[in-house]
């Protein structure tokens, strides 16, 4: 069903009062009553009252009437559209759940997606239709970077705490079959940086970083956890 503003309609109302007003007061022309042969074009005049002369024959200018009435209806279509036209924020706006942009042969490239039941993210997929990019605030707010594989490679992310966070995984699962197996991190644990390397079964072997003074440590566990602190 279309809807029509008030604007649109004040706008209707006038067109078709200058139409009315026009066929009332219409321009006239005035011929020889025996040839019918146009002699001139006479200026507008009630059409209850038009010009007449003893030897000349006056009518209607049915032509110039058409042409003035083709214009205030042109105009008038016009200012109906442009007053139709809504300029505040939400008629602006596109809301949906998810955009999915595809290519040529329908390929996912890039997903958009706020599902109302859980966190805004944007996903970017490589030529090869795998995902390669994720960013997402699901908790905290955290980007992941994954190879072809589909592992996630490197993870940056700020903890519930507000501590950033920088970390890097092997290719191969963990133990337990994640996709993250832990091989670096580094970011701000209790006020001072950290930096922990891990081996490929999860375990961490070095750890470095300031304490909460600013003194610097490094603790170094091997095999069979036996720890070695320095200092």
């Amino acid at each position: 069903m279309i809807s029509i503003n008030n604007k649109q309609k004040f706008v209707i109302l006038i067109g078709v009062g200058l139409m009315v007003l026009l066929g009332l007061y219409p321009p006239w022309v005035q011929s020889t009553s025996f040839r019918g042969t146009l002699l001139n074009k006479l200026a507008y005049g009630w059409i209850f009252s038009p010009p007449s002369h003893d030897l000349l024959k006056t009518s209607i200018d049915f032509m110039r009437l058409i042409v003035q009435w083709l214009v205030v209806t042109i105009a008038t279509a016009g200012f109906v559209v442009l007053f139709g036209k809504r300029n505040n924020a939400n008629d602006r706006e596109i809301r949906a759940e998810r955009f999915i942009i595809t290519g040529e042969n329908g390929e996912t490239k890039a997903i958009f997606g706020a599902p109302r039941d859980g966190a805004p993210f944007i996903s970017l997929f490589d030529i090869n239709g795998r995902m390669r990019f994720n960013l997402s605030v699901t908790g905290v707010p955290s980007m992941n970077f994954y190879d072809a594989g589909g592992n996630n490679r490197v993870a940056i992310a700020i903890a519930h705490d507000g501590d950033p966070n920088l970390v890097f995984f092997y290719d191969e699962k963990d133990t337990k079959g994640k996709n993250e197996n832990l091989c670096l991190e580094m970011g701000l644990k209790n006020g001072g940086p950290k930096t922990m390397y891990f081996n490929k079964e999860g375990d961490v072997r070095i750890g470095i970083g300031l304490g909460t003074e600013g003194d610097p440590h490094m603790n170094i566990l091997d095999a069979n956890g036996v720890l070695w602190k320095i200092p």
